[in-house]
Formats: C-alpha cells, sequence, structure tokens
C-alpha cells in the first residue's frame, strides 16, 4: 500500500516554522517500511524560509494560528493536497498533540476531499489521552492511542485482508462501528524500544530539508516522576524502557553518514535519569569518536560533576533544565521534587562546570498568587544560562493532576471546542484564579522580556530555539549563524 504521513501544520500557521524531525511518524515508517509498504512522510511544518526572532515574536504571532486553520490558500495546504494527488496514497495518517488536533484533522480533511475512498488514521499524544475526541472529526476512519509501531502495521494488514474481525485484536485502536458510534481497544503491553527499528529517516521527502533537521533522537521512554503539569507518564508510561547504548551510537553513525548531521536533539524527558547507563553511553560517544554537538533535557537532581564532564567531552552544549518556578510553595504544588536552596546549589555546580546550559520556566499555575510570580521573575532574573531561558505560560494537560484541578475550578469547558487554547504560546491562555487577568498578562509580559534578553546574551544564535511543543527555526534555512542575530523585542 502506499500510505502517506503528515506533520500537520502548527508553527507554519502562524509564520514560524517547526525544526525537528518527526520521531513518531518515522518510527511508524520503519515499522511499516519492513512489511514492504510504500511510505513516505510530509514535515507540513517546515519552511526553510519563516523563522522566530523572539519569544516575545512567537506569543504576539499565536493568534493567528486560529486564522490559519480557517484560510484555505495557506502553502501548507496547498502543498498538502498538492503531494495528496501526486503521490495518491491509499492511506494517510497523522500525528498530533493536542492543541495540533485542529490542524490533523484538516489535513485528514484535505485528503478525503481529493481523494474520497482514501483511509485516515490519527495518533500520538491527543489520541492517547483522549481518543473519543480525536474521533469526533468524520474524517478520522481510525485512531491509534499509545505507542503505535505494532498497531499501524497491524491496521494496515487488517485493511489489505479487508477482516473487519481483526480491529477488535489490535490494542489501542479506535475505529466506527457499523451503527455510527466509536468503538476504543485498550492499549496494549509497553514496546521493548531495543527490539524496534529505527525511525525511517530517509522516507522524509517532497521538498529539501537541512542536514540537521534529522538529528532528533530518543534513548529511552518512559518517565518516573509525577510533575503535576506533565503527562508524560499517561502516554509513555512511569517505568524507563532503555535502549542499548550500542544501538544510539549506532543510529546517530547512521544518521550523520547517511545525511551529513551534525547537531542532534535528544528528546528523552530526562536524558540522565539512570546516571551508570548515561555515562556508558556518553563515554561510548566518546571513544567511537561522533564529533556531534546535541541537546539534551535533565533534571537538576540527577546531575554530578563526572557527569556533567562526561557531557561536555561527548558533545553538549545546551542541558536543558527544569525549574519552572522560583517559589517553594509551587514547586511543592507541581509535585516538581526539588527546592529553591537545591536549584541555586545545583546551578552553582552546573556554572563551575562551564557546560552550556538553558532552564525551563512557567508561569500560570492555578495555586499560584502574586508573591509566587515575583519569586519566579526574581529567580529568572538571577540566573544567567549561557542558552538562554525557555519560557511557558501553563498549559493544563489531559491526564495530569492540575487538568483534573482546573475543570473542578471551572477554569477550561467540559467540552473543549477551541483546542489552541492549550498551547503554552497562546496568550489567552489564563488558569490563575488567585491573580487578576490584566495584572497575570503584565507578569506574563515581564517573564518573556527576560527570556528575550536571556538569549540576546547568548554566545550565538542557534539553528533552533525550545518549545515545549517542539523546538522552532532561528534563523533562514542557508543563513549562518553570523548573518542571523537573536531580536529582542
Amino acid at each position: 500500500m502506499r500510505i502517506l504521513l503528515v506533520v500537520p501544520p502548527f508553527y507554519r500557521l502562524f509564520r514560524h516554522s517547526g525544526a525537528y524531525f518527526p520521531l513518531g511518524l518515522g518510527y511508524i515508517a520503519a515499522s511499516l517500511r519492513r512489511e514492504t509498504h510504500d511510505v513516505r512522510i510530509l514535515h507540513a511544518d517546515y519552511d526553510p524560509t519563516c523563522y522566530t526572532r523572539s519569544y516575545q515574536e512567537l506569543i504576539t504571532d499565536f493568534p493567528l494560528f486560529r486564522q490559519g486553520l480557517q484560510q484555505e490558500d495557506l502553502p501548507c495546504w496547498s502543498e498538502i493536497a498538492t503531494v495528496v494527488r501526486e503521490f495518491k496514497p491509499d492511506i494517510v495518517g497523522s500525528s498530533a498533540m493536542t492543541v495540533y488536533l485542529e490542524s490533523a484533522w484538516k489535513v485528514l480533511k484535505i485528503a478525503k476531499s481529493i481523494s474520497p475512498q482514501v483511509i485516515t488514521v490519527l495518533g500520538g499524544p491527543a489520541v492517547t489521552v483522549n481518543p473519543v475526541s480525536a474521533m469526533l472529526e468524520p474524517c478520522v476512519d481510525f485512531a491509534v492511542s499509545g505507542e503505535g509501531e505494532i498497531a499501524s502495521a497491524q491496521l494496515i494488514e487488517a485493511l489489505e485482508r479487508r477482516d473487519a474481525s481483526a480491529l477488535r485484536r489490535i490494542a489501542g485502536l479506535s475505529w466506527r462501528s457499523e451503527d455510527g458510534g466509536t468503538q476504543n481497544n485498550t492499549r496494549g503491553p509497553w514496546i521493548d524500544v531495543d527490539t524496534i527499528d529505527r525511525p525511517a529517516r530517509d522516507v522524509l521527502a517532497f521538498k529539501e530539508y537541512p542536514p540537521d533537521l534529522y538529528g532528533t533522537s530518543v534513548t529511552a521512554r518512559g518517565c518516573p516522576y509525577r510533575c503535576a503539569f506533565c503527562n508524560s507518564s499517561a502516554i509513555w508510561g512511569s517505568r524507563m524502557r532503555y535502549r542499548s547504548v550500542a544501538n544510539v551510537v549506532e543510529e546517530i553513525e547512521a544518521t550523520k553518514g547517511r545525511f551529513g548531521t551534525t547537531y542532534y536533539h535528544f528528546f528523552d524527558d530526562v536524558f540522565t535519569i539512570n546516571k551508570r547507563r548515561t555515562k556508558r553511553l556518553l563515554q561510548l560517544m566518546i571513544e567511537r569518536d561522533v564529533r556531534i554537538r546535541y541537546w539534551c533535557n535533565t533534571r537538576l537532581d540527577v546531575l554530578d560533576e563526572e557527569l556533567l564532564d562526561l557531557l561536555a567531552q561527548s558533545g553538549c552544549d545546551n542541558l536543558s533544565v527544569g525549574i519552572e518556578s522560583g517559589s517553594d510553595r509551587i514547586l511543592r504544588c507541581i509535585n516538581k521534587g526539588i527546592s529553591r536552596s537545591m536549584i541555586e546549589d545545583r546551578l552553582a555546580v552546573l556554572e563551575r562546570s562551564g557546560l552550556g546550559w538553558s532552564a525551563f520556566f512557567m508561569m500560570g499555575f492555578p495555586d499560584e498568587y502574586t508573591e509566587d510570580l515575583e519569586l519566579t521573575l526574581s529567580l529568572m532574573e538571577q540566573v544567567r544560562p549561557p542558552k538562554g531561558i525557555i519560557f511557558s505560560i501553563f498549559t493544563p494537560y489531559e491526564g495530569t493532576p492540575l487538568y483534573e484541578e482546573c475543570r473542578s475550578l471551572n477554569l477550561i469547558p467540559k467540552h473543549v471546542d477551541d483546542w489552541s487554547m492549550l498551547s503554552h504560546q497562546s496568550p489567552d491562555n489564563y488558569f490563575t484564579p488567585n491573580v487578576p487577568k490584566e495584572v497575570f498578562r503584565a507578569y506574563v509580559e515581564r517573564a518573556i522580556g527576560i527570556a528575550d534578553r536571556s538569549r540576546g546574551h547568548a554566545e550565538e544564535v542557534e539553528d533552533s530555539v525550545a518549545s515545549r511543543n517542539g523546538p522552532v527555526q532561528t534563523r533562514p534555512a542557508g543563513q549562518s549563524r553570523e548573518e542571523c542575530q537573536w531580536t529582542v523585542s
């Protein structure tokens, strides 16, 4: 079968561009190609001419996202339509976080409008946390919850055989029954991540992509931590499942050899969670002389000096640490497991290491007061990450305690009609009843200013800047770092 997998436009709808290889679709493509299907991936959220100059710009432009969903003549929608016409897929699939959901639906609607007989499949975090909502639009024929490598291949096999009875045996599958209702199968057991094929990067097609866009990887799935704002454990489970260090290094070498990739983003929730295993991985990267630079995420409470030294030796030039708040009370409320004194102590160790690092901060938790926001701003001013501050406005994710708290406080409607409200970039996000809305807006503006100034004093302009919805491109493709300056608004 001919199968088209599409990254739905998100950043591109408000004049920005995603800067990442879609790992989830890459893994699905590898699984389907093993079964000899003709698979292609279209990254419809990548545009080489779009870039982000500041967090202020990213948040100011976000209202254009709603307009972009309705604006039929945008290049991204025309691009998808052209690919569907020319590739003539039997199946079109897409993957979505919750804020991407309406965009993913539109991708599938476009495919159906051009080829009514095409079969559509939706997956990703939005489906995993709420398959019923994901199936609300008639354009979705099937949805897959959880890890889709096995279920997707089984679904295609059932469709090829025209075996409707097999649908009930596919773990995590949702589909429409003859009476128009939705059937939802329970999710299956977690996958052994060392047994599945590595992502099929070579099927990313239909336009030119820069070498470093291919450099995304994940070395493990799962997260044992229970941060109240994060739904990672609901999506990937709380038990860690590791790839072997040899498997990871072989993927780095293969990607570098095939595409010339020299910069990587490791998307593990906590890259250094298992110190012994992480040290083995970093030592192997050094021994094999992979010669890459990379960006990874971690927690302050799982760092030590030996690990920091190995991170630097192996090419890490941006270690992103989750701080989130400067208020001990809020850190307890969000179950972060760290305190302000620990933050200051660990950052001192990090600064002595000389390693490049950045810091995640967030505002807008439902239990915050102005005193908490002031403490966060003071800590943001105090720290000076060489790679800048990554700022977000709190967003309640389904599958988290804070989502349920927001529901109980009537801060989000029982039935969400506007999924764009669930974005860290949305200036309309307001889930802090203890702080007047306009006062909260003023705090957000101050935080954005601090974050942009932190990027302004960074040592160099990176190809991309972190966002909790994925990295965004910070300079046009082909432009050197020297030619591009981060604009402080």
